[in-house]
């Protein structure tokens, strides 16, 4: 695709969807840590349940899981690297001419520009222009 457009949630589920990749590298960096242990507990069920040695080879499995969580974590690197890249990436705020979405229009580009994520526009929906009369609304005349 050329174009993707995520069109988020509120501020709130924008935040966390720009903190995935990072929340995801930890839990990849704890299984990873955890990997000795999970194949001590691996090997002891193997032997417990009584499926015979050579069957299933632990140091294949193992280095096949490891080779899975290093590649699933390059790919979570470069999907943050991507939102981080302003030629790739263009956020656009959108919010309404009120108090509090001014305000999480303000936390959301400060969480943003921490982030190193490119805002690029921001638009302000519900505005009425005198130059574009609704059909529901009279017609404003303008005096001198």
């Amino acid at each position: 695709y050329d174009i993707i457009v995520f069109d988020t949630a509120p501020t709130g589920h924008t935040l966390k969807l720009l903190q995935l990749p990072q929340a995801l590298q930890a839990g990849i960096d704890k299984l990873e840590s955890w990997q000795g242990k999970a194949w001590d507990v691996y090997q002891g069920f193997m032997a417990a349940s009584g499926i015979q040695k050579g069957s299933i080879d632990p140091r294949e499995v193992k280095q096949t899981v490891a080779s899975k969580l290093k590649a699933y974590k390059a790919s979570i690197e470069r999907l943050g690297n991507m939102l981080r890249h302003p030629q790739q990436t263009c956020f656009v705020i959108v919010c309404i001419a009120e108090y509090l979405s001014v305000s999480e229009s303000r936390r959301l580009l400060a969480e943003l520009q921490e982030k190193r994520v490119s805002a690029s526009h921001l638009i302000v929906n519900q505005l009425v222009s005198e130059c574009a009369p609704s059909a529901h609304m009279p017609k404003v005349e303008a005096r001198n």
